[in-house]
């Protein structure tokens, strides 16, 4: 025997096969059987199918909804007079990690200077990098040479950062931060 006659569904349709051809020696409705048969494997198969492309859809769902460690950054954005506001793309890193105490005053040459601190929450230290936005009163961003600038916060520590704006006509901000990976 071939290892085709053990495959999945083999038996049943060894079953089918010898029942149509005990059905065609006894003089009874041998093609409406057969017939009957690939019907029913017919829509036995497209069930399946369908039950596969359910299965994949909800698997890729589960993982777009999903963000690792890794992932994607939260922004927190300051504008004075109003309160932070919080734009959170990595839950895992929002939870670790809190801003606090947000101070901003202008400098004698008109610059806008803040002063906040970060604050892990978690009791393992955290790895991220930061970055800075500037903007004008229109919401124009101000070009600024800028780079991402890593920070290590020991387990329920806390830094404090201080931020000049390139230029007096910057009157808000916005810090980005996001999880520090091993190849950043």
């Amino acid at each position: 025997m071939s290892l085709a006659h053990f495959a999945p569904g083999a038996a049943m349709r060894r079953a089918q096969v010898a029942t149509g051809a005990a059905m065609r020696r006894a003089g009874q409705g041998g093609r409406e059987h057969e017939d009957a048969v690939r019907t029913r494997t017919r829509k036995t198969t497209m069930t399946h199918m369908k039950m596969t492309i359910v299965g994949l859809a909800a698997a890729a769902l589960l993982c777009a909804c999903t963000s690792s460690p890794g992932g994607p950054q939260n922004t927190y954005t300051f504008r004075e007079g109003a309160p932070l506001e919080l734009i959170e793309g990595n839950r895992q890193l929002a939870a670790s990690l809190k801003i606090k105490n947000v101070q901003s005053k202008h400098l004698d040459d008109g610059r806008l200077l803040s002063q906040f601190e970060l604050v892990s929450v978690d009791a393992r230290r955290l790895h991220i990098d930061w970055a800075v936005e500037w903007f004008d009163a229109s919401g124009m961003a101000l070009p600024m040479p800028g780079a991402w600038q890593p920070l290590e916060i020991g387990g329920m520590g806390m830094e404090t950062i201080q931020i000049t704006a390139p230029k007096p006509e910057a009157s808000s901000w916005r810090l980005a931060v996001r999880p520090r990976t091993s190849n950043r």
